[in-house]
C-alpha cells in the first residue's frame, strides 16, 4: 500500500463499504490514529483492539502485506474460518495461509475490487467495532502512559515523542522492546512518519538508518534505541555530526538485553548474560558506559533525563538544538528493564520440554492454523 501510494485508496474503499482498517507493521501511520474505521495495528506487536477484530472477522481483505509471523501472531490471530482474500503485486504473498489470490498492484486492485463491490456494506454494528474495540486500547495504552514511576517505560517514552512531535515528523525503531511500544503505541495523523526495521530486527539500524532518513526527510528525525543497539553500532554518530545532519536518538538505558531476558526467563530459563547484573566478570565493580559522554565525544549534543518530566524537557530542548545546530542530539534515559505494552497475541517461540513455559506453548500451539484449504 506505501509502495503503490494507495493509502487514500485503501482508506477511500473501507469508508465507502464499512469496513474496519487494522494496519501492519510496513503499513503503520497510513491511517489516521482516531479515524473512526482505525481498529489499531495488527498481530503481535500490534494492539488488542485489530487482534480482537481479527479473531472475530469471518472475511479479511489483506492488501500488500505478506501474513508474515509477527502479523498473523505466528498463525493464531484469524479464525480457523475466515476466508482470506490477498491482494499484492507478489504472486507468492498472495497465496499466502489458503487465501485466493488477487495478484497486482493495491491501488489499481482495490479500485476494480470497489467497482465490483457497488454499494454493498457491512453490518453497521460491525462497522462500529472499529472505534470502540481501538477506545480500549487506547485507554489501555494512555494509562501506561501515565502511571507514576520515578523510572520511565517504554511506554511512556513513546508518549513523551509522540506528545511533542510535529505532523511532518519522523520516527524510528529496530530491534528490542522497542518495536512493539512503538508500533503498539504510536498515535498518527495519517502521514507516512514510521519506519520499524522489524525483517531481521536489526541492532544498529537505528543510528545508521536514522541517518539517512535525516539526509532524505524535509521533517526532523526521531530514532528510539536501547543501550544494547547504541553498543552495537555507533559510529554513524558521527558520521552525520560530521556531515551537518540533524536528528534526535532517544537512547533507552536499561541496564542490558532487556527484551532477550524477557524471552529468556518468561519461558522458565533462568537469568544469563542478558542483564550486566545476571553477566560474569572478574570485578567486583565493572565498568560501564557513560552512553553522554560517549555521544558528546562523537560530536553529538547530548542531553540526560532520568523521570517522564525530565524526559519531555530534554526532549524538546533536543529537538530545538539538533535543527538549530545540524548535527545530532543524543537524549540519554534511564528506563524500566521489564515493563511492557502486551497486545494480547501469541508468538511461537521453541520452548525445551524442561522448561516451565513448555505447558503454555503446547496449550496454545493447537490454535495455530495452517489455512491449507482444497
Amino acid at each position: 500500500v506505501r509502495y503503490s501510494g494507495a493509502a487514500r485508496r485503501a482508506l477511500d474503499f473501507a469508508e465507502r463499504h464499512g469496513i474496519p482498517v487494522v494496519e501492519t507493521t510496513a503499513g503503520r501511520t497510513l491511517v489516521p490514529h482516531d479515524h473512526p474505521l482505525h481498529a489499531g495495528p495488527l498481530g503481535i506487536t500490534g494492539s488488542s483492539s485489530a487482534n480482537v477484530l481479527a479473531a472475530a472477522a469471518d472475511v479479511v481483505l489483506a492488501v500488500g502485506t505478506r501474513l508474515q509471523d509477527f502479523t498473523t501472531a505466528s498463525w493464531t490471530v484469524f479464525s480457523p474460518d475466515v476466508r482470506l482474500v490477498s491482494l499484492n503485486a507478489a504472486r507468492f504473498d498472495a497465496v499466502k495461509h489458503g487465501a485466493l489470490a488477487v495478484t497486482g498492484d493495491a491501488d489499481a486492485g482495490l479500485a476494480d475490487l470497489a467497482a465490483q463491490l457497488e454499494s454493498w456494506r457491512v453490518d453497521p454494528s460491525w462497522t462500529a467495532r472499529a472505534e470502540s474495540e481501538r477506545a480500549v486500547w487506547d485507554a489501555h495504552v494512555g494509562k501506561l502512559r501515565s502511571a507514576g514511576s520515578e523510572v520511565p517505560s517504554y511506554a511512556q517514552v513513546v508518549g513523551v515523542v509522540n506528545d511533542l512531535s510535529a505532523g511532518d515528523d519522523y520516527v524510528m525503531t529496530a530491534s528490542g522492546g522497542l518495536p512493539g511500544e512503538l508500533i503498539g503505541g504510536w498515535r498518527g495523523s495519517g502521514s507516512v512518519s514510521m519506519d520499524v526495521e522489524y525483517g531481521f530486527s536489526c541492532m544498529g539500524y537505528e543510528l545508521a538508518g536514522a541517518w539517512g532518513a535525516a539526509i532524505a526527510w524535509p521533517g526532523l528525525v526521531t530514532t528510539l534505541l536501547g543501550d544494547g543497539s547504541y553498543l552495537m553500532l555507533n559510529s554513524e554518530l558521527f558520521s552525520a555530526a560530521f556531515a551537518g545532519h540533524p536528528f534526535v536518538a532517544v537512547v533507552c538505558d536499561n541496564d542490558g538485553y532487556a527484551v532477550i531476558a524477557r524471552l529468556q526467563e518468561g519461558q522458565g530459563g533462568k537469568p544469563f548474560n542478558n542483564f550486566y547484573a545476571d553477566c560474569t566478570t572478574s570485578h567486583a565493580s565493572p565498568p560501564r558506559v557513560d552512553f553522554a559522554r560517549h555521544a558528546e565525544s562523537l560530536g553529538c549534543l547530548v542531553f540526560e533525563a532520568s523521570t517522564v518530566d525530565s524526559l519531555r524537557t530534554a526532549y524538546a530542548a533536543a529537538r530545538e538544538a539538533s535543527v538549530a545546530e545540524r548535527r545530532p542530539a543524543v537524549v540519554a534515559v534511564k528506563t524500566q528493564p521489564s515493563t511492557w505494552t502486551e497486545a494480547g497475541a501469541w508468538w511461537e517461540v521453541g520452548v525445551p520440554e524442561h522448561l516451565a513455559g513448555r505447558e503454555e506453548y503446547e496449550r496454545v500451539k493447537p490454535a495455530q492454523v495452517r489455512y491449507l484449504k482444497s
